[in-house]
C-alpha cells in the first residue's frame, strides 16, 4: 500500500475469495483509511470485523497435521493460494502463507469456532509461540515488520518490494512519485551477522571508516543458527560482505553485511 509520495503506507495480502468479494489482511499501516478513501465514489462496500482471527501454523510437519483433520487435501493448495475448508469440522478459510520462512498455513475463522481450533491443534501437536520466536524466525528469512524496517520514509525500491510493483499497470496511488523515486536510494535493506553472543538493540548505529552508515532496525539472536543477527537499513553503496562498526551502551563489536534471508536462501522451504 503506497502513499500518494510513493512511500509505503502498509503491507497486505489481497485475496479473492470468488466473485467480487475480496479478502484483506493488512499489517500495522494506513491500510484501512486508504481503503475507504479509495471505496469513495465507487459501488463497493468496505467492512472492517473483529469477528475473524487468523491463527497462524508453521513449519515442515503443517500440512500433515492439518490434513489429518482438514475435508480438503492441502497437499494440493500452492503457495499463496487459500481456499473455504472444513477444519476439525468447522467452517473457516486456509491460506498456504505465513511469516516464518517455512511451509505453514493461516486459519481464518469466526469468534465462536476459534476456539476450539486452537485447542483442537495444540492436542493434535502444534505448540504453541510468542511473537517473540516469531520474530526471530521472520528475521532469519528476511521478512519485513511494517513499522521497523519499513515506514512512510521508505520506498519499495528501498527495502527490495520492487518485484511487488506491478510497473505495466495503469494509474495508482502514488505512482509518479514512486516511478520518479527508482534510483534514488537513501536507505538499502539488508541482514547482518554481528559478532556479540546475544541480541543487540534496536535503533543501534552502525558505521564504516568512522562515518555512520546504518541503523539496526530488527535484531534478535538465532538459536538454530547460533548467531546474533539483524536486518538493518544502511547506505546503498556499502557492499555485500562488507564489515561494520556496531556501538551501543557496553557494546563495541563488527557486524557483517550478508545476503538476505540467511536462512534458506533459496526459499524451497516454503514454495515447494
Amino acid at each position: 500500500m503506497l502513499t500518494e509520495a510513493g512511500a509505503i503506507a502498509d503491507d497486505a495480502i489481497v485475496s479473492n475469495n470468488g466473485g467480487d468479494e475480496w479478502m484483506i489482511v493488512h499489517g500495522s499501516g494506513d491500510t484501512m483509511a486508504l481503503l475507504m478513501a479509495s471505496a469513495q465514489g465507487r459501488d463497493v462496500q468496505v467492512s472492517f470485523t473483529d469477528d475473524l482471527h487468523d491463527l497462524s501454523v508453521q513449519g515442515p510437519k503443517s500440512c500433515d497435521i492439518l490434513n489429518a483433520h482438514c475435508e480438503i487435501d492441502l497437499a494440493d493448495l500452492g503457495y499463496f493460494q487459500h481456499a473455504p475448508a472444513r477444519l476439525f469440522g468447522h467452517a473457516c478459510r486456509l491460506s498456504r502463507t505465513g511469516y516464518s520462512g517455512e511451509r505453514g498455513y493461516e486459519i481464518f475463522a469466526d469468534t465462536a469456532v476459534i476456539g476450539d481450533i486452537w485447542d483442537r491443534l495444540v492436542a493434535a501437536g502444534v505448540m504453541p509461540c510468542s511473537f517473540t520466536a516469531l520474530d526471530k524466525v521472520r528475521i532469519e528469512a528476511g521478512l519485513l515488520f511494517y513499522g521497523y524496517d519499513m515506514t512512510e520514509a521508505n520506498t519499495p525500491w528501498e527495502v527490495g518490494l520492487g518485484f511487488a510493483i506491478a510497473k505495466a499497470k495503469g494509474d495508482f496511488r502514488g505512482k509518479a512519485a514512486l516511478m520518479a523515486a527508482k534510483g534514488r536510494e537513501a536507505v538499502r535493506n539488508v541482514c547482518l551477522d554481528i559478532d556479540w553472543p546475544e541480541m543487540v538493540a534496536g535503533g543501534t548505529v552502525l558505521s564504516h571508516d568512522g562515518v555512520e552508515v546504518g541503523i539496526v532496525n530488527s535484531p534478535c539472536y538465532s538459536h538454530r543458527m547460533g548467531k546474533s543477527l539483524a536486518l538493518a537499513h544502511i547506505k546503498p553503496e556499502i557492499a555485500i560482505g562488507s564489515v561494520l562498526t556496531l556501538s551501543a551502551d557496553g557494546i563495541e563489536t563488527t557486524a557483517t553485511v550478508v545476503q538476505s534471508p540467511v536462512y534458506d536462501p533459496g526459499k524451497t522451504r516454503t514454495h515447494d
